[in-house]
């Protein structure tokens, strides 16, 4: 029987959660920008987790302008990472296990449509570098998360490869990217059909092997 070559992972609402962080950086901004920046609950927020960053910033600002919301979001984007690479976000359970288990036998990646420095902060914060062989961002390259996907896929040569996600959007991208698709419950999404659904990640080494290609 086939088995995954390479396991890819979201980051937000897959291996961490960094909204409070966010969420403060953004609440730093309401006084230079109190007509822009409109009243931002912990609910919005989560509704934008895991879209573009264009896409968040429009959500979050709509009466802005282009360039006032390109403004905004390159300050905030500075406080964010900065806030971020000092506290961290909260991981959930028993990632860096799961991560040292898997990274002896699978290359492991994450691609997640969040901004340039974002996933290196992630990986700084938490000292996780040594778990991944690669990985890339909607910032790196402004295209979709499938092609991105896809990009990964090709560089390094995967046949076989698994995209570990929260929401809709993550299984849409792993589909037209040829991937199989584990959905993680916990997150900040749903799913449609994923090829395996999972509570936590701290068994996913044995199910792995419910995954077929054949």
């Amino acid at each position: 029987m086939t088995k995954p070559d390479a396991i890819l992972f979201d980051l937000d609402g897959t291996l961490w959660d960094s909204t409070k962080g966010i969420y403060d950086a953004l609440m730093s901004l309401e006084d230079e920008f109190p007509e822009r920046t409109p009243p931002i609950t912990k609910e919005k927020l989560d509704s934008c987790m895991g879209l573009p960053m264009d896409e968040i910033s429009k959500r979050l600002f709509p009466t802005a302008s282009e360039e006032e919301r390109e403004e905004i979001m390159n300050r905030f984007t500075q406080r964010e990472l900065s806030h971020l690479l000092r506290v961290g976000g909260k991981l959930y359970p028993c990632i860096e296990s799961v991560l040292n288990d898997l990274s002896r036998d699978f290359p492991l990646f994450i691609v997640s449509n969040c901004q340039q420095g974002y996933i290196e902060t992630f990986l700084e914060h938490h000292q996780f570098s040594k778990y991944f062989t690669d990985f890339l961002s909607w910032g790196d390259t402004k295209r979709p998360k499938g092609e991105n996907l896809q990009l990964m896929a090709e560089k390094h040569q995967l046949h076989f490869p698994v995209y570990v996600g929260d929401t809709k959007s993550d299984e849409t991208a792993a589909r037209q990217a040829g991937m199989k698709f584990i959905y993680l419950s916990y997150g900040f999404g749903e799913a449609i059909s994923p090829d395996l659904t999972l509570e936590n990640l701290c068994d996913i080494r044995r199910h792995l092997k419910e995954l077929s290609w054949d």
